[in-house]
C-alpha cells in the first residue's frame, strides 16, 4: 500500500511541524449534559478572525456555560458553543446584535480590532482583549439528521444580550417566560 503525502513542495507539511505547532487556543473536554433551549450566561473566550467556504470574511465567537449564574445551571457549566457570524452588509444586524451585547462598536471592530497571526483578536477598541467577557446568549438545540446524529446546540439567531454590571439583568423578552 502506498503511503500517505501531505503536501508538496514549500507548503509540505512534515511530522515536526505538526509536533513542535503552537497550540493556540486550549480547550477543556466537556463531557455533560446539553443545555435546554433558553437563555444562559456564557464567558466569552475567544473572538476569531475567518472566513466562509464562499470567501466572506467572519467571526467565530468562541464561548463556554458560566454554571455559577443559576443553581440549575451548575450542570451546564463549562458547555461550549461556537457561533460564525458572517461579517457582511447582508448580516449587517446580526454583527451589530452581537457588538451591542459586549459593548463594542461598528467602528471597534471594523477600524480599532487587532488579530494576531492566527487571527484571534487581541485587542477590540476600548474593551481590550474580549476573552473574558460575560454574555447572555438564547441557544437552541439543533435538530439531528441522518448526515449530523449527535445531538448538539446552537445560537439562536440574534442570540446575544448584554450583562448589566451587577451581572443579574433579566434576558427574557417582554411577553417570555425565563426559560431557566
Amino acid at each position: 500500500m502506498p503511503k500517505a503525502t501531505w503536501g508538496a513542495g514549500d507548503q509540505a507539511l512534515s511530522s515536526a511541524d505538526v509536533d513542535n505547532a503552537e497550540r493556540t487556543e486550549p480547550r477543556k473536554r466537556y463531557s455533560g449534559e446539553l443545555p435546554m433551549s433558553g437563555t444562559y450566561r456564557w464567558v466569552i473566550q475567544s473572538l476569531k478572525k475567518g472566513e466562509s467556504g464562499a470567501g466572506n470574511p467572519k467571526l467565530i465567537v468562541t464561548s463556554t456555560l458560566d454554571g455559577t449564574w443559576m443553581p440549575n445551571h451548575k450542570t451546564y457549566d463549562g458547555c461550549p458553543v461556537w457561533d460564525h457570524i458572517p461579517v457582511m452588509k447582508s448580516t449587517d444586524s446580526r454583527v451589530a446584535n452581537f457588538l451591542d451585547a459586549i459593548g463594542a462598536t461598528g467602528d471597534d471592530l471594523l477600524n480599532k480590532c487587532i488579530i494576531d497571526e492566527n487571527g484571534y483578536v487581541t485587542k477590540l477598541g476600548n474593551l481590550g482583549d474580549p476573552a473574558g467577557i460575560l454574555v447572555y446568549i438564547t441557544v437552541k438545540r439543533k435538530v439531528t439528521t441522518k448526515q449530523y446524529p449527535n445531538p448538539g446546540i446552537e445560537v439562536d439567531y440574534n442570540g446575544y444580550i448584554q450583562v448589566d454590571d451587577d451581572g443579574g439583568a433579566d434576558p427574557t423578552p417582554p411577553g417570555e417566560e425565563p426559560p431557566f
